[in-house]
């Protein structure tokens, strides 16, 4: 029991990893434009509350 819990955690470490990735990857790419910076990045750093 306690080896597939144990799994279950990693797999959904690595899934928050990625998502972790992207919402970085487009957290950078907005704060590139002015534009966006102040109207997209609080909405996609807010959202990210896991």
């Amino acid at each position: 029991m306690s080896t597939s819990n144990r799994k279950y955690k990693d797999s959904v470490f690595v899934d928050r990893q990625r998502l972790y990735i992207r919402v970085q990857s487009l957290t950078s790419s907005f704060e590139q434009s002015s534009k966006h910076r102040n109207a997209g990045t609080p909405a996609i750093r807010g959202g990210y509350i896991v």
